[in-house]
């Protein structure tokens, strides 16, 4: 009989007494040893170590020991071992053979091999590590010399004449421009430019058959180049074949691939060509025909084309389009046809064997993406103007069956479909047949390929079922027949080209639009279809992402290590290929059909939730990150996951972040990468244990989802465009219903502009960092409206102060740089290399005591808000550097006065004073606006001025019990903020000029007696009110009263509803109807590119123009006489018109001083402005009566009843 076997206890047993005992185990340094199946004995820290059942990948039973870290207290391995499962020995609970057991020898030498191991791997993954960074860096070098050379190519003539702010245009990839189609005269025996509105004669010779039915015939045909074996394939006689079967099958429209320009020449010489068809190249002109050899010919008496484009990748002409309006008594009656031709790009040998192919097989999804883009684009302008159309995409696709993958998007959610197995379900349908086509038998072994027949050319329809309620005897367009050219033919000659053409015929259906019917987009329909998104391929060049707001109760979130370092979570990446300046408008519209139809139940804020254990450590394979994981199962998060399904399902190409993560998509903020996971586990017990993360729970805002793309010259990301949260956002703050803007005193507005301004400020800070380096440290400061939550769009910018602080002494260029527009001007240069359309300009302004700051106005892209810079450069200490500095930082220091003087007149915590001030400031800056008294660069009041004038009436109120606030909850905030506006009008109806606030008790900067008001925050600060014109201000005051007088007049209408009467927006058409003549400056921006003018810079010009005129008026006509407008009719995309209205109908003659003002306007323009100063760039001030003016901008197409 054998001993008993004393029983060892289990690893796990060990592991959780090292964790839980108080024998004084340190768990960090503890090491736990295994077999590894490829590597053999391997270590793991035990800190690393997971269990299967948690998510481990280390069985128990492959766990062979247990041991300390060898130190200055534990000198070799047999005394580091606490634990071997091959010796049995125990030191932890004394089992097995016991703690006095020598270890096994085998144990010892797994624990040296497996320490070798280790110290090889690490060593292995450093070179790995070392050989990516010198191939990203490689890269990185390729990409910037390609950049540079592709931006060399595409510089204008005159480059060399710009200065170094002026950034070189990049070349855009897919870009769709513009081409001319062709017809022949025979007038002039000449194929010339065609014309849809030219002579009938043109378009309808009398030899041409008429339209008949309500048939289309379209036929796509590859007809083979004519670059290999010249003699060999007879390329005269076989086109002329071509010509004789396109002539005999009389198709309505034919797409011809691999055309060339001795193609299109004989083609276009036959008799039939030239009397019934147009196309899209000449004898004369075939540079569309170039690279991919596509042509597009219609029948002239059936067809009349809108449009044509040509897609141009970098330098090379790939697909072309062409929209159609059919011949009819009725056209709107029938669709608009819009017809691509694409000749995709082909693999080389055989697509299943090289990977060559999958890399062309993203070529072909990049410019089919690029197609159904501009399909989109085009059908999206036509629905507007009440045109139904019908898109098709035809051609050679160069991919088989196999690889119907080339569109994206479910089976469900396929928008085209492919017409051949609709109709000819029996048949393969092999346009490219070796077995019976000796052309394609020559093609296939030219091209090294081993493939058998395929289905390359293609005839796609788009479907509209999804987005239309009609049935399906009311589709726009259904096909009938579709046939092969040349298959027959095949068995007893050789046919003229390796592809056999397809034709197909379409019922077309007449829509009847008298039923009310309203036309029905294909392509893109709010909330169901987008189908570019869909279709568009991922790439990690771009990214979408959450852009976190800085908070003073959480630690900084950027990783300056990351590509992208401002504190952000990943939504995704790759995000969709941006290749053309078109795709980021799409792009844009599918975020915001994914937030709208992500039904997301947040209604002011959208709240990330970190806490103590949000800290985590994400593995690689050879490294590690640390990151913080916001809580998502909290309620309040709910959000996030809906929002990311939204996204995935809009954007289905790109799913590579749930790849990433074994549980799907994973948000995180990445906050810094280590080299080891053990080291990035040391980092975080040393934050969560030294009290640096956040203790209890912490919740940060995000108002919108910003898109980044990758910068090719330092590979870094920056922000292109944002998309805020708030969809309700109207399209025109002037004009929309005010009851709507006061449901919650306009929050929802507030809460837009945030989101389009989220990724701005990081921006900018990160652009400034640049410029000053590390010796230097930069932080963003906002002042003004957007820190008092009061910023609303169309009209509010983001206030910001650039605090530069020296790390240790300052350095010498901002030492030198007195006065900031040398570090101004750089980042401006900055801006611009990474920015291609920001617009930037600095100018100076003078505020207290005389002093002139250098401002610095930015607007990065086209929808961005503009962001207003100043300069504060201030030492190690904290304290500013110079007087300009010191003013700067006391404008941010006076918005902090004013809540501070709220909560002192108001000390309750019940009440929210600083939201209900908010909300009533956001209410009396709309009613300005929409009243016409808001501006301080024409005459009026800005928005510091009426912050400081509601504090004024909120404080004075207080003090005489004239005003009460009800304790305030998110209910009532919005109640509350309308009684305190209500409040303000009433008590500032008394008020009579001039007038002088402050705030503080010392109110020695209130001067000035001539002007009508003084505003002044603090003794420190400037005068809100310097710039206020004598009859700005009278109509201002009227405005006041006319609003008071509302509110007092009906004491049975609801408080908002005698808001929404003040707040009726003064209208074009009403601004006129109050005077009897109109005194107007106009100004045209040159739209000339080779005249660097921006119209940002003459706007402003024009508003200082008009405040000096303002002021001429007044002394010849009195203050009571006169109303300047505030806001600018726009006559086109560059021409301004200002508005001076006039009371007095027997005014004195203004002739002379309208002459004199408008010799003095121009010369100052020409001044200011040389490079504009011809003759009809000239601005000009004309004196004309209202009801003239009225009618002068009716002819221009100007809707006076709009603001």
């Amino acid at each position: 009989m054998s001993s008993h076997k004393s029983k060892l206890r289990t690893v796990a047993d060990v592991i959780s007494r090292l964790y839980w005992s108080s024998d004084g185990f340190d768990v960090s340094t503890i090491m736990i040893g295994y077999d590894d199946r490829i590597h053999g004995p391997m270590e793991k820290a035990l800190q690393d170590y997971k269990p299967i059942k948690v998510g481990g990948d280390i069985p128990e039973h492959r766990i062979w020991y247990i041991r300390q870290s060898i130190d200055s207290t534990v000198s070799s391995v047999d005394q580091a071992l606490l634990w071997d499962r091959i010796g049995r020995i125990d030191r932890v609970f004394g089992s097995g053979h016991g703690p006095n057991m020598p270890i096994s020898p085998e144990t010892l030498d797994n624990v040296d091999k497996a320490i070798k191991n280790m110290v090889r791997l690490d060593l292995e993954k450093k070179e790995r590590r070392e050989r990516r960074e010198n191939e990203r860096a490689v890269k990185a070098k390729k990409r910037a010399a390609k950049v540079a050379a592709l931006n060399y190519l595409a510089t204008t003539s005159n480059h060399s004449n710009k200065t170094e702010s002026c950034c070189t245009k990049r070349v855009l990839r897919y870009e769709w421009k513009s081409t001319p189609w062709y017809t022949y005269s025979s007038k002039t025996q000449q194929w010339i430019v065609g014309d849809k509105d030219s002579n009938d004669s043109i378009y309808f010779p009398a030899t041409c058959r008429r339209r008949q039915d309500d048939e289309l015939t379209v036929i796509t045909w590859n007809v083979l180049f004519d670059l290999y074996d010249y003699e060999l394939q007879d390329h005269e006689g076989r086109w002329s074949l071509i010509g004789t079967i396109l002539e005999r099958h009389d198709a309505d429209v034919i797409a011809l691939q691999e055309a060339t320009p001795s193609f299109v020449s004989i083609l276009l010489a036959q008799s039939w060509v030239k009397e019934d068809y147009a196309c899209t190249a000449s004898p004369l002109h075939t540079d569309t025909v170039t690279s991919s050899g596509n042509l597009l010919l219609w029948r002239r008496d059936v067809l009349v084309p809108m449009n044509a484009f040509v897609c141009v990748d970098s330098f090379r002409r790939c697909s072309i389009m062409a929209s159609l309006e059919l011949l009819d008594e009725s056209p709107s009656s029938t669709p608009v046809f819009l017809v691509a031709n694409v000749h995709l790009l082909a693999n080389k040998g055989d697509s299943n064997q090289t990977s060559a192919g999958g890399s062309r097989a993203m070529a072909r999804r990049r410019e089919l993406a690029a197609v159904i883009g501009q399909l989109q684009r085009v059908e999206q302008d036509l629905v507007r103007n009440g045109r139904n159309t019908q898109p098709m995409i035809v051609g050679d696709f160069n991919t088989c069956d196999a690889d119907d993958s080339i569109f994206g998007g479910t089976e469900r959610d396929k928008v085209f479909a492919d017409v051949f197995p609709i109709l000819q379900p029996d048949d393969p349908g092999y346009t490219f047949d070796p077995t019976c086509n000796e052309r394609a038998a020559r093609t296939r072994s030219l091209t090294d390929s081993n493939g058998g027949p395929k289905r390359l050319d293609r005839i796609y329809l788009a479907k509209r079922d999804m987005c239309s309620k009609r049935t399906k005897n009311d589709t726009l367009s259904r096909p009938v027949t579709i046939s092969m050219l040349g298959r027959d033919d095949a068995r007893t000659e050789t046919p003229p080209s390796d592809h056999f053409g397809l034709k197909a015929t379409f019922q077309v259906a007449r829509m009847n639009h008298s039923s009310g019917g309203r036309p029905t987009p294909c392509l893109w329909f709010p909330g169901i279809r987008n189908t570019w998104a869909a279709n568009a391929s991922a790439t990690n060049d771009t990214l979408l992402a959450l852009v976190l707001e800085g908070s003073d109760k959480i630690p900084d979130l950027s990783n300056k290590t990351s590509t992208l370092p401002i504190p952000h979570i990943s939504l995704l990446h790759g995000f969709v290929e941006l290749t053309c300046g078109g795709f980021y408008d799409f792009a844009i519209q599918g975020i915001r059909d994914a937030i709208d139809s992500a039904q997301v139940t947040c209604k002011d804020e959208w709240l990330l939730r970190f806490t103590e254990s949000s800290l985590s450590v994400f593995e690689h394979r050879a490294s590690a990150t640390l990151i913080a994981r916001p809580d998502i199962d909290h309620p309040t998060m709910k959000w996030m996951m809906q929002l990311y399904k939204a996204l995935t399902n809009t954007f289905q190409q790109c799913h590579e972040q749930e790849s990433r993560f074994e549980e799907g998509w994973c948000p995180h903020v990445s906050l810094e990468t280590f080299g080891t996971s053990a080291a990035a586990r040391a980092e975080s017990s040393k934050q969560t244990e030294g009290g640096s993360w956040i203790q209890g729970e912490v919740s940060l805002p995000v108002y919108g989802v910003t898109m980044f793309e990758r910068n090719s010259a330092d590979g870094k990301f920056y922000a292109v465009a944002s998309v805020p949260f708030k969809s309700g956002s109207p399209t025109n703050i002037s004009n929309d219903l005010a009851e709507a803007l006061l449901d919650d005193a306009c929050l929802s507005l507030a809460c837009h502009f945030k989101g389009r301004s989220s990724g701005i400020l990081s921006e900018v800070q990160r652009v400034c960092q640049s410029v000053v380096g590390d010796a230097v440290r930069v932080e963003i400061s906002v002042y003004g409206s957007c820190r008092m939550d009061a910023s609303l769009p169309q009209f509010s910018d983001i206030d910001v102060v650039i605090e530069l602080t020296a790390n240790g002494g300052m350095t010498d260029s901002l030492s030198e740089d007195k006065t900031g527009t040398t570090f101004l001007g750089k980042v401006v240069n900055r801006i611009r290399s990474r920015y291609e359309n920001a617009k930037c300009r600095v100018r100076t302004a003078a505020v207290a005591g005389g002093v002139t700051l250098p401002i610095l106005t930015v607007k990065l892209w086209r929808s961005a808000p503009t962001v207003d810079l100043i300069l504060c450069k201030k030492f190690s200490d904290g304290n500013p550097v110079d007087e300009r500095s010191m003013v700067a930082m006391e404008g941010v220091d006076i918005f902090a006065l004013l809540h501070e003087e709220l909560r002192k007149a108001i000390p309750e915590k019940e009440v929210d004073i600083c939201g209900i001030f908010a909300g009533a400031l956001r209410i009396i800056k709309m009613w300005a606006f929409r009243r016409g008294v808001y501006g301080s660069s024409t005459g009026f009041l800005g928005g510091g001025a009426w912050a400081v004038l509601l504090a004024h009436t909120v404080i004075h109120g207080i003090e005489d019990s004239t005003l009460l606030l009800p304790v305030s909850s998110n209910k009532k905030l919005s109640r509350a903020s309308c009684r305190l506006a209500e409040h303000f009008f009433k008590t500032c109806s008394r008020w009579a000029l001039p007038l002088r606030f402050s705030l503080s008790s010392d109110e020695s900067n209130v001067v000035q007696p001539s002007r009508p008001f003084s505003i002044v925050a603090s003794s420190k600060a400037g005068d809100f009110g310097r710039s206020t014109t004598w009859p700005a201000a009278m109509a201002i005051l009227a405005e006041i009263k006319r609003s008071a007088s509302l509110l007092a007049s009906a004491e049975t209408i609801s408080l908002s509803s005698q808001l929404t009467s003040a707040m009726q927006s003064l209208n074009l058409s009403s601004f006129l109807s109050m005077f009897q003549m109109v005194l107007s400056i106009k100004v045209n921006t040159p739209e000339d590119h080779s005249i660097d003018l921006v119209v940002a810079d003459t706007k402003a010009w024009a508003c200082r123009q008009l405040l000096h005129l303002t002021i001429e008026l007044e002394r010849v006509l009195g203050t009571s006489q006169i109303r300047p407008r505030p806001t600018p009719v726009r006559i086109s995309k560059s021409s301004f018109v200002w508005l001076i209205g006039i009371h007095a109908s027997d005014s004195p003659d203004l002739t002379d001083l309208v002459n004199t003002k408008q010799s003095t306007v121009q010369q100052d323009w020409m001044s200011r402005f040389p490079l504009g100063s011809a003759s009809e760039n000239l601005p000009t001030i004309e004196l004309k009566s209202a009801y003239d003016m009225e009618e002068y901008l009716m002819i221009l197409d100007i809707e006076i009843a709009s603001f």
